[in-house]
């Protein structure tokens, strides 16, 4: 399917249960796609090829305490050191926190930058320093599980790095985020 498919979908779920359509743009247009977009051969054959056939859940995480999405005021960082980019930081109300496998996220590479120096990580659930919580007795979207990453110095391989440099704030996050909100897409033209 392409995007306005996605997001046809999306509006036609939305009107019988949010959670359901949130478990599907999340999984599919914020992680899944973004991957057939962005990914290498490699990492799609890691993660897209299991993730299409359902064996494996994707998430994304961008939002953080105290930035919400503006990813810019981020405050998550990664450290090249060999072959591994170390990770620290948290995010905050990521849909499937608990459930999915690996997850999409962003993190500065070189804060001098700004927003251009933010790099994007496919940080796996069973890495070590990586941990989640669920945040309970939500007032809307009640099935939907939504919660926190922490990401204590995580060490993601420098395969799951989603590009060979940093993307910026207007590339990956914004293709990935309007992939699933046809309103952005308008916006972003």
């Amino acid at each position: 399917m392409d995007f306005n498919a996605l997001a046809i979908l999306c509006e036609e779920l939305e009107r019988g249960d949010t959670a359901f359509r949130t478990a599907v743009s999340v999984h599919t247009g914020l992680n899944s796609l973004a991957l057939l977009y962005w990914g290498t051969e490699e990492q799609k054959q890691m993660y897209l090829i299991p993730q299409a056939k359902g064996e494996k859940v994707g998430a994304f995480g961008l939002t953080e305490p105290g930035a919400g999405s503006d990813v810019a005021a981020m405050n998550s960082v990664a450290v090249r050191d060999e072959e591994y980019y170390v990770l620290n930081g948290q995010k905050t109300w990521i849909s499937l926190c608990d459930s999915a496998d690996d997850f999409l996220v962003f993190t500065y590479t070189d804060k001098s930058k700004k927003r251009h120096g933010i790099s994007a990580f496919i940080a796996e659930r069973t890495m070590p320093g990586f941990s989640s919580k669920a945040i309970k007795n939500k007032y809307g979207i009640k099935a939907g599980n939504t919660g926190e990453l922490f990401l204590k110095t995580s060490a993601c391989l420098l395969r799951t790095w989603l590009e060979k440099k940093e993307m910026g704030s207007k590339s990956l996050c914004l293709h990935s985020t309007t992939a699933v909100s046809p309103s952005l897409q308008a916006q972003s033209a």
